[in-house]
C-alpha cells in the first residue's frame, strides 16, 4: 500500500498534515511521525487533512486519538487544537466510531481550516 504525507504551516501558524493514500497498520506510522514532528516544533492548531484519503482502519482511529493528547498538550485551549477533514470511507469510519466526539471532524479542508482560524464555535460536524 502507498501512502503520501505532506505538511506545511501556513503564515497564521497552522500546521496541515496531508494524507493521500490508504492509511492503516502498515502506513500509520508516517502520520504518526508527522504529528510528532508538529508538536516538537510548536505548531498548533493542527489539521489532519485525509480529504485525499481513500482508506483508514482502527489503526487511524489510536492514532488520532494519541495526536489529540499531544497537541492539547502543547495548544492554550483558545480554539480547537486538532480538527480533522474527511470525506469517503474514512468520513463513515470516523462518525461511526464516534470520533468526532472528541477530534471536530469536517466534510471539507475549507471547513475545517475556518474552524482553526474561528473563535471554536463551529460544531464538529462542520455544519453550524
Amino acid at each position: 500500500m502507498n501512502v503520501q504525507v505532506t505538511e506545511e504551516r501556513s503564515e497564521r501558524g497552522q500546521y496541515t498534515i496531508r494524507i493521500d493514500g490508504e492509511l492503516d497498520l502498515a502506513t500509520v506510522s508516517s502520520l504518526e511521525a508527522a504529528v510528532i514532528r508538529a508538536v516538537e516544533s510548536r505548531s498548533a492548531p493542527m489539521l489532519i487533512d485525509l480529504s485525499a484519503c481513500t482508506f483508514i482502519d482502527s489503526s487511524v482511529i489510536a492514532a488520532l486519538l494519541r495526536a489529540l493528547a499531544r497537541v492539547d498538550g502543547h495548544h492554550d485551549g483558545s480554539r480547537p487544537s486538532l480538527v480533522v477533514a474527511a470525506q469517503a470511507q474514512p468520513l463513515q469510519v470516523l462518525r461511526l466510531t464516534a470520533i468526532d466526539e472528541r477530534i471536530p471532524i469536517f466534510p471539507t479542508t475549507l471547513e475545517a481550516e475556518q474552524a482553526l482560524s474561528s473563535d471554536g464555535h463551529a460544531s464538529s460536524d462542520g455544519y453550524g
